[in-house]
């Protein structure tokens, strides 16, 4: 039986001076029912943006003369509501939460898990992918949602110190957390005691290992008492305002 493809055709620009890996990716998204153009520079990548509409840029990092990151930067200034995604064969975890704070709503080191990309576009065109920011909100709040709505999602949580995060949402349970070099359940705890920042919620990925075995309601439970802990031995000078602690957050709709 012939495979069903999404039908809605996004268009996509892929930049990435490797021609393999450009058409190997283009190729996949073109059969999976987008329409795709393709260039190997910044420079011609920019070209392209002024004189076409697009709805998705798939941009390497390193490239000769100029560097992805300026692009990423180009298009959060100049089309606010266009998604980008960040792929390189030379990541790092501080080059990944440079990508996502510049905007990207995905990071993938090469070879490219193109249906897992896949996945992520199309679910990212129904709503099903936030980032960004909308003041206010509080980690702790927006996971015991996911967690309240039985939803499976990956959220990936950047503090404004610069430490990073990643919880596993599956239907109710926390399956896997890791913050830096620390997994399960202290990480977890962890994360959920960042004082602002920004994250990112993307469509579920099985993690490499479930490294927490308790229900989400005991984890939040148990979360919230280490927070009250930590309100009721801060003292009320110390804090910074709501505006500097919350958390940013957005959707396309």
């Amino acid at each position: 039986m012939a495979r069903q493809f999404y039908k809605k055709r996004d268009r996509v620009l892929l930049v990435d001076d490797e021609l393999t890996v450009a058409w190997s990716i283009g190729r996949y998204l073109t059969r999976a029912g987008f329409s795709i153009s393709a260039c190997g520079s910044v420079s011609e990548a920019l070209e392209l943006l002024n004189s076409k509409s697009y709805d998705v840029v798939i941009t390497d990092i390193h490239m000769p003369g100029t560097s992805g990151l300026v692009l990423i930067d180009w298009i959060r200034d100049n089309r606010p509501n266009m998604r980008v995604v960040t792929i390189t064969g030379f990541g790092s975890p501080a080059l990944h939460k440079i990508a996502m704070e510049k905007g990207s709503i995905l990071y993938l080191d090469k070879p490219v898990d193109v249906e897992y990309l896949v996945n992520v576009l199309r679910n990212d065109g129904n709503c099903s992918t936030f980032w960004g920011s909308i003041g206010g909100i509080d980690i702790f709040d927006y996971i015991q949602l996911i967690l309240m709505t039985r939803q499976k999602f990956i959220v990936e949580i950047a503090s404004k110190e610069g430490v990073y995060g990643k919880v596993f949402l599956n239907q109710g349970d926390v399956e896997h957390a890791v913050c830096d070099d620390i997994t399960g359940e202290e990480a977890f705890y962890r994360i959920l005691g960042f004082k602002g920042g920004r994250f990112t919620t993307i469509p579920w990925l099985e993690p490499v290992e479930k490294t927490i075995h308790l229900s989400g309601d005991f984890l939040m439970m148990e979360a919230a008492r280490k927070k009250d802990e930590r309100d009721i031995n801060t003292p009320a000078d110390a804090g910074q305002s709501r505006d500097a602690d919350a958390f940013e957050e957005k959707k396309y709709v």
